[in-house]
Protein backbone atom coordinates (compact mmCIF):
# COMPACT_ATOMS: atom_id res chain seq x y z
CA UNK A 1 0.00 0.00 0.00
CA UNK A 2 2.99 2.45 0.72
CA UNK A 3 3.85 2.89 -2.89
CA UNK A 4 0.28 2.64 -4.75
CA UNK A 5 0.37 6.20 -5.33
CA UNK A 6 2.87 6.18 -8.08
CA UNK A 7 0.21 4.97 -10.53
CA UNK A 8 -2.08 7.85 -10.57
CA UNK A 9 1.12 9.82 -10.25
CA UNK A 10 1.81 8.29 -13.68
CA UNK A 11 -1.34 8.43 -14.58
CA UNK A 12 -1.41 12.47 -14.28
CA UNK A 13 2.35 12.41 -15.78
CA UNK A 14 0.91 10.20 -19.42
CA UNK A 15 -0.94 12.85 -19.30
CA UNK A 16 1.77 16.02 -20.12
CA UNK A 17 3.43 13.44 -22.04
CA UNK A 18 0.29 13.10 -24.80
CA UNK A 19 -0.57 16.55 -24.09
CA UNK A 20 3.41 16.99 -25.55
CA UNK A 21 3.15 15.19 -28.65
CA UNK A 22 -0.32 16.31 -29.50
CA UNK A 23 2.03 20.06 -29.36
CA UNK A 24 4.36 19.03 -31.61
CA UNK A 25 2.13 17.46 -33.96
CA UNK A 26 0.03 20.39 -34.29
CA UNK A 27 2.78 22.64 -34.35
CA UNK A 28 4.45 20.12 -37.11
CA UNK A 29 1.25 20.26 -39.11
CA UNK A 30 1.42 24.03 -38.80
CA UNK A 31 4.83 24.89 -40.86
CA UNK A 32 3.40 21.98 -43.44
CA UNK A 33 -0.06 24.05 -44.00
CA UNK A 34 1.34 27.50 -43.86
CA UNK A 35 -0.75 29.29 -41.02
CA UNK A 36 -3.99 27.56 -41.06
CA UNK A 37 -6.00 29.92 -38.29
CA UNK A 38 -8.01 26.46 -36.98
CA UNK A 39 -4.59 24.76 -36.68
CA UNK A 40 -2.99 27.59 -35.02
CA UNK A 41 -6.03 28.12 -32.22
CA UNK A 42 -5.43 24.03 -31.41
CA UNK A 43 -2.14 24.57 -31.23
CA UNK A 44 -2.89 27.93 -28.75
CA UNK A 45 -5.29 25.90 -26.67
CA UNK A 46 -2.86 22.97 -26.37
CA UNK A 47 0.02 24.78 -25.35
CA UNK A 48 -2.03 26.56 -22.64
CA UNK A 49 -3.28 23.03 -21.34
CA UNK A 50 0.22 22.23 -21.00
CA UNK A 51 1.53 25.32 -18.90
CA UNK A 52 -1.85 24.65 -16.26
CA UNK A 53 -0.35 21.02 -16.15
CA UNK A 54 2.63 22.99 -14.13
CA UNK A 55 0.73 24.29 -12.17
CA UNK A 56 -2.59 22.73 -9.49
CA UNK A 57 -0.86 19.10 -10.92
CA UNK A 58 2.25 19.86 -8.52
CA UNK A 59 0.53 19.61 -5.74
CA UNK A 60 -1.00 16.74 -6.53
CA UNK A 61 2.47 15.13 -6.95
CA UNK A 62 3.42 17.23 -3.62
CA UNK A 63 0.63 15.47 -1.57
CA UNK A 64 1.13 12.02 -2.84
CA UNK A 65 4.73 11.87 -2.57
CA UNK A 66 4.55 12.71 1.20
CA UNK A 67 1.56 10.44 1.93
CA UNK A 68 3.69 7.75 0.74
CA UNK A 69 6.72 8.84 2.43
CA UNK A 70 5.13 9.52 5.92
CA UNK A 71 3.32 6.16 4.71
CA UNK A 72 -0.01 7.23 5.84
CA UNK A 73 -1.86 6.34 2.49
CA UNK A 74 -4.88 4.17 2.14
CA UNK A 75 -7.50 2.71 -0.29
CA UNK A 76 -9.39 5.79 0.58
CA UNK A 77 -6.80 8.29 -0.49
CA UNK A 78 -5.78 6.35 -3.54
CA UNK A 79 -9.36 6.63 -5.07
CA UNK A 80 -9.19 10.24 -4.18
CA UNK A 81 -5.87 10.31 -6.26
CA UNK A 82 -7.19 8.41 -9.63
CA UNK A 83 -10.30 11.15 -8.98
CA UNK A 84 -8.07 14.23 -9.23
CA UNK A 85 -5.98 12.55 -12.48
CA UNK A 86 -9.67 11.39 -14.02
CA UNK A 87 -11.35 15.13 -13.67
CA UNK A 88 -7.71 16.41 -15.17
CA UNK A 89 -7.88 14.56 -18.13
CA UNK A 90 -11.84 15.70 -18.77
CA UNK A 91 -10.26 19.03 -17.85
CA UNK A 92 -7.33 19.11 -21.00
CA UNK A 93 -9.76 17.38 -23.11
CA UNK A 94 -11.88 20.01 -22.45
CA UNK A 95 -8.81 22.95 -22.54
CA UNK A 96 -7.21 22.11 -25.49
CA UNK A 97 -9.97 21.07 -28.42
CA UNK A 98 -13.62 22.28 -27.31
CA UNK A 99 -12.33 25.13 -24.59
CA UNK A 100 -15.80 25.18 -23.32
CA UNK A 101 -15.42 28.15 -20.07
CA UNK A 102 -18.02 26.84 -18.12
CA UNK A 103 -17.68 23.04 -18.52
CA UNK A 104 -13.83 23.37 -18.02
CA UNK A 105 -14.42 25.95 -14.87
CA UNK A 106 -16.70 22.92 -13.55
CA UNK A 107 -14.38 20.08 -13.92
CA UNK A 108 -11.57 22.78 -12.45
CA UNK A 109 -13.37 23.31 -9.64
CA UNK A 110 -14.32 19.71 -9.05
CA UNK A 111 -10.53 18.87 -9.17
CA UNK A 112 -9.33 21.60 -6.64
CA UNK A 113 -12.14 20.65 -4.36
CA UNK A 114 -10.18 17.00 -4.54
CA UNK A 115 -7.04 18.51 -4.10
CA UNK A 116 -7.85 20.13 -1.11
CA UNK A 117 -9.91 17.06 0.40
CA UNK A 118 -6.59 15.31 -0.61
CA UNK A 119 -4.26 17.75 1.58
CA UNK A 120 -6.63 17.86 4.58
CA UNK A 121 -6.36 14.22 4.31
CA UNK A 122 -2.81 14.24 4.54
CA UNK A 123 -2.55 17.15 7.33
CA UNK A 124 -4.78 14.79 9.84
CA UNK A 125 -3.14 11.63 8.96
CA UNK A 126 0.46 12.81 9.60
CA UNK A 127 1.14 11.38 13.22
Amino acid sequence: MKYSLIHPIIGLSLLFAIQYIRLITLRIKIINNNDNHDLITKEELTNNNIKNLFEAPILFYMVCILMMVCNVSNSGFEILAWTYVFLRYIHSAIHSRANRYWHRGFIFVLSMIILLIMWMYLILRIP
